[in-house]
């Protein structure tokens, strides 16, 4: 009897094991061709472990990912959920940015191996090789690489006889609003600073997480709301009354869109409502049908704070991002200088101006206070591309020599810079001017109104 329960036993054991399933042989289950909204949020946790069809737009210019809409690159707000995602492991040579492609990936879970900017996510995308197709769109914009050599200018290097200080900012969020243009500005406008005889160790580079996208030029911190905050203590520790400051603002902006534009809606992004009155209220709850401030009615007029969305920023906090009042305090600690410069490409930046108006300040904005920015010209921001052409001879990517000398003197003042770039800014974003000490911003200075003297006595090195 105990031999035949052996047996039987035995023979239970052999078919358990023939049972059992071998599910690293079988092919993962191929599902329908989804887009990136179809993978927002928790949808994409229950795919791991499938392949899917994924279909979108490649983007290097942050980290690789695909993304709904190409186009958003170009608006200098933080891209918004579901519309992206990362991607892992290899990308085909032959792929470029902007191409639409329609990819078979692998869901799966990090892995210790995966880039830093996907370990927390809850799961990864990863091309499956050989990748589908990729069709090249007329309007791809590709990565740029900037020219190493500068243009002389024609007026030489100036012999300094005052102490010059540059700040350059460049916070871009996070790793997938981390923009292309963003570091492609920031080196162009040190190479121009180097070039006119600004100090290596008097330029201040705030970029991201303090190291740069490559060894062009040195970054001194990250550009977080604490390392901007700490820069202008020293400037105001350092800074006598015969010196001068060029500062750029290169980043994504925070502010109310009045009109829709070719990619977003009318409506808050980023920015912040203002409640102790310094903001024009010239928000219409009426005008929007909207409840915005939740009081039960829709009939206030509502002032905004334009925001520098620096390192770290989040849409439900400004803890990590800079109103227009609160950056204007950090440079007013600086009591003694000689002038100062504002250059600014984010969006909203028009609405910085006021908050930084003062005697001998000159200020530039990419687009008025209730716009956005735009960059992918050649992979740099919109009017900046052709403002720091006007300042350095020629156009960045290409060495195509410009004449932005207006008044054929020699050299070229910043409201010449200004002046020669205004005209291509045609689109959806409108540059603004001021450098009276009003803090009333102009389209064209000079033209019915006191600005521009002294923009035109303004050269580098300032």
């Amino acid at each position: 009897m105990l031999r035949w329960l052996l047996v039987v036993a035995v023979l239970a054991l052999a078919v358990s094991v023939m049972a059992a399933p071998v599910s690293p042989i079988l092919p993962h289950p191929v599902l329908t061709t989804l887009h990136i909204a179809d993978l927002a949020g928790a949808k994409l946790r229950p795919l791991i472990g499938h392949q899917i069809v994924l279909d979108g737009y490649y983007s290097d210019a942050s980290v690789p990912m695909i993304v709904s809409d190409y186009n958003r690159l170009s608006e200098l707000i933080p891209l918004p959920p579901g519309s992206y995602q990362p991607v892992v492991g290899q990308i085909p040579a032959t792929v470029h940015a902007g191409d639409h492609v329609t990819w078979t990936v692998n869901v799966r879970a990090p892995l210790a191996t995966d880039p830093a900017h996907v370990r927390r996510l809850t799961a990864v995308l990863e091309p499956v090789t050989p990748t589908g197709a990729a069709t090249r769109l007329a309007t791809s914009q590709v990565s740029g690489v900037l020219r190493p050599i500068l243009s002389k200018f024609p007026h030489g290097i100036p012999i300094l006889t005052t102490t010059r200080y540059a700040v350059l900012i460049v916070g871009s969020v996070d790793d997938y609003n981390n923009f292309l243009c963003f570091w492609n500005d920031e080196v162009a406008m040190y190479k121009v600073l180097i070039a006119a005889g600004y100090t290596p160790a008097n330029i201040y580079v705030l970029y991201y997480q303090g190291t740069g996208r490559d060894s062009q030029i040195p970054v001194y911190s990250p550009a977080d709301k604490p390392h901007i905050d700490a820069v202008f203590q020293l400037l105001a520790g350092k800074m006598g009354a015969n010196d001068s400051l060029y500062v750029m603002l290169d980043d994504h902006g925070g502010g109310f869109l009045k009109q829709a534009n070719s990619e977003s809606g009318w409506g808050m992004y980023s920015g912040v409502w203002n409640t102790n009155g310094d903001e024009p209220k010239d928000i219409s709850e009426a005008f929007y049908n909207t409840d915005f401030n939740n009081n039960g009615e829709k009939t206030d007029w509502l002032g905004v704070n334009q925001v520098l969305c620096t390192l770290g920023w989040q849409n439900s906090t400004t803890a990590n991002g800079i109103k227009n009042d609160d950056f204007a305090a950090d440079v007013n600690l600086i009591k003694n200088y000689r002038c100062m410069a504002f250059q600014m490409n984010q969006c909203f930046s028009g609405g910085f101006i006021e908050a930084l108006k003062g005697p001998k300040r000159l200020m530039m904005s990419e687009a008025n206070k209730d716009q956005c920015g735009w960059c992918q010209i050649a992979g740099y921001s919109h009017f900046f591309y052709r403002y720091i052409a006007a300042l350095r001879g020629s156009y960045p990517d290409t060495g195509v020599a410009v004449n932005a000398d207006l008044n054929h003197d020699g050299k070229v003042s910043l409201e010449e810079a200004y002046l020669f770039a205004r005209p291509f800014v045609t689109g959806e974003d409108e540059p603004w001017y001021c450098d009276d000490g009003s803090g009333v911003p102009v389209d064209i200075p000079g033209q019915g109104n006191s600005q521009g003297a002294l923009g035109k006595t303004l050269f580098l090195p300032l």
